[in-house]
């Protein structure tokens, strides 16, 4: 069977139309941010032990970067997310990479 060449954006499985860039294993979740932002970003012990594994996955998975592909809309939003719960990337000091 022959392999496919079409690009999909592993986000949301649309059709990839950036170049392969350098990628989160999983974007920005304005839910996880804003969770994370309620709970003080500490963990003082209230937390559940899911809620404690589900925190920590999700930080890892954002800090984690590798080659992917992803489309133009997702990345858009990503970034938008990134600039609201993070720093601004602008020019040079950005998070785009190809």
């Amino acid at each position: 069977m022959a392999k496919s060449n079409k690009r999909v954006c592993e986000w949301c499985y649309g059709k990839a139309d950036l170049p392969r860039m350098y990628i989160p294993e999983s974007p920005v979740l304005e839910f996880m941010e804003k969770k994370l932002i309620r709970i003080g970003k500490h963990f003082d012990g209230s937390l559940s032990e899911w809620e404690e594994w589900e925190i920590s996955c999700y930080d890892e998975m954002v800090k984690s970067i590798r080659k992917g592909n992803v489309c133009t809309k997702c990345w858009e939003e990503d970034q938008k997310l990134y600039d609201k719960y993070y720093e601004e990337g602008t020019g040079e000091s950005g998070v785009m990479l190809f």
